[in-house]
């Protein structure tokens, strides 16, 4: 796909005004190690947020298992099917999420305890 050259202005508008078109013109600017033409701002932008999104879906599949094993543990007598696809759900991702290394999930027990204590209290 060819998009034409952009500059630092032109690469602005385009994010406000192409959100599709800006990704792939980005994408090949930096295939082609064009950097001076990068929008920089909103490259940076796009990518924070990324990680804030990877983390608050890693954060909620994690409270979701916790919130399902404590129950599992504290409950046996409300115990579901439900429950156990839920726990085999959250724990298959967890083991491709470590079995792929694609994603650092950085002090992994730390993110533990919060959402523990979240759930517990």
């Amino acid at each position: 796909m060819t998009h034409p050259q952009t500059t630092d202005e032109t690469a602005k508008s385009l994010y406000d005004r192409d959100f599709l078109m800006w990704l792939e013109t980005t994408a090949q600017l930096l295939r082609q190690k064009k950097f001076e033409q990068l929008d920089l701002d909103n490259l940076i932008e796009e990518i924070e947020s990324m990680a804030r999104s990877e983390k608050r879906e890693l954060y909620n599949r994690l409270t979701l298992l916790l919130t399902h094993l404590l129950k599992w543990k504290y409950q046996p007598d409300k115990r579901s099917n439900s429950w156990i696809s839920t726990i085999r759900e959250q724990t298959k991702f967890f083991a491709r999420l470590e079995q792929l290394k694609r994603r650092s999930f950085s002090n992994a027990r730390d993110r533990l305890k919060s959402c523990y204590w979240d759930k517990k209290y």
